[in-house]
């Protein structure tokens, strides 16, 4: 499904299912939320409200950047690693992220219209590294997992779905959210808020 969803022009019948699959894993996800606590759940908002919207987008925010300076501060303080005990764990935990990061910013591949939005063309173009090849997200995380020894084949090769790669499964789930952004506009804005908070809320 990976390989399909990122060669449509050669499989443009992969669409079918791989809507389907997205469609499925919306649902769960909605499910999970609901049972989830947590003061930032968007789902709390029962009509919408672009300043109830921003205010929990924007003390998530703060949240995570006050997590990370403790982290930061507790690690220049002499404490060790917190998320991986070793190295190894934190490779294997690269390598298996090489899905998501393979395909980042390719729900906004078909967005190209004159109503668009310039925030989100802000972000597709830093996506694609502002016309700077080597600032290339997909090329960063590439140069990263080489950094440390990982050498995988290109991701829309058919080789990159091989199981010698030692990946975990989230393969075809991590390219069916591209394939649809039209018709899933706002679930694809609210998952990307989440990773491109500052220009949003910019």
């Amino acid at each position: 499904m990976y390989y399909r969803v990122q060669n449509l022009e050669d499989f443009p019948e992969a669409l079918t299912p791989a809507r389907a699959m997205l469609q499925s894993l919306l649902a769960q996800e909605l499910l999970m939320a609901r049972d989830k606590a947590s003061p930032f759940n968007v789902l709390d908002i029962e009509e919408f409200d672009p300043a109830r919207l921003r205010k929990p987008m924007e003390a998530k925010y703060a949240h995570v950047r006050h997590e990370f300076e403790s982290y930061v501060q507790r690690r220049q303080a002499g404490g060790g690693p917190e998320l991986f005990k070793t190295f190894e764990e934190a490779c294997q935990f690269l390598k298996s992220s090489a899905p998501w990061n393979y395909v980042d910013g390719a729900w906004l591949a078909r967005f190209h219209q004159i109503t668009t939005r310039f925030a989100l063309r802000d972000i597709f173009s830093e996506e694609l590294g502002d016309g700077d090849l080597e600032k290339n997200h997909v090329v960063l995380y590439g140069g990263l997992l080489r950094s440390i020894g990982v050498n995988l084949p290109d991701g829309d090769s058919a080789d990159f779905i091989d199981p010698r790669d030692g990946m975990e499964d989230r393969r075809p789930s991590a390219g069916t959210g591209a394939t649809s952004p039209m018709t899933k506009r706002r679930v694809c804005l609210a998952y990307s808020g989440g990773l491109d908070t500052s220009c949003i809320l910019k």
